[in-house]
């Protein structure tokens, strides 16, 4: 399996790994100012694997990659592209892959199964969207979905407090 450093790129804009990889380290120190990350159980492993988190705020795929220490590319609704320049470059340089809520997401699909083929991972929320509480929307399929046609780990984390920072209504960080 090639490495994070020199794995084929197939979604990531050029630069984003080189650019994650210097600002991880530095993200993580501030945010154990407002963020605290409890392990339980094995290591999430690297290399291509497909996350399953629940979802509470808009700052969970930070989180997430803080958390695992890798870049994880996230299927996102589309309804979040086309709001705001600045937040449409943003998640694209993160390198979110839109995927619509109405129609079948194939191309969506299409784009995660290659990048769990390079070798990196993808994050889903299954609830389909940020929610106020644990358990308020029933889990979608797809990430179990993804993880099996690829031939790869669905590794399944727990989110908790990230509501308190920006959670659903919210549109700017709190501490």
């Amino acid at each position: 399996m090639p490495t994070l450093a020199h794995r084929p790129d197939p979604g990531f804009p050029r630069g984003a790994y080189t650019a994650w990889r210097l600002a991880a380290p530095v993200a993580r120190g501030l945010g154990r100012w407002w963020v605290d990350f409890e392990h339980r159980g094995a290591a999430v492993p690297t290399g291509p694997v497909v996350i399953a988190a629940n979802h509470f705020s808009h700052v969970d795929p930070v989180a997430l990659g803080m958390a695992t220490g890798q870049p994880i590319r996230f299927l996102a609704v589309d309804e979040l592209f086309g709001s705001s320049r600045l937040f449409d470059g943003l998640i694209h340089w993160l390198g979110a892959i839109p995927m619509s809520r109405t129609r079948a997401p194939l191309g969506a699909l299409r784009t995660a199964l290659a990048e769990l083929a390079a070798g990196g991972s993808v994050g889903v929320f299954p609830e389909g969207a940020r929610v106020w509480n644990w358990g308020e929307a029933a889990p979608k399929r797809g990430a179990a979905w993804l993880a099996r046609r690829a031939g790869v780990p669905l590794v399944p984390i727990a989110i908790a407090g990230t509501e308190k920072g920006m959670g659903r209504g919210a549109h700017r960080i709190r501490r």
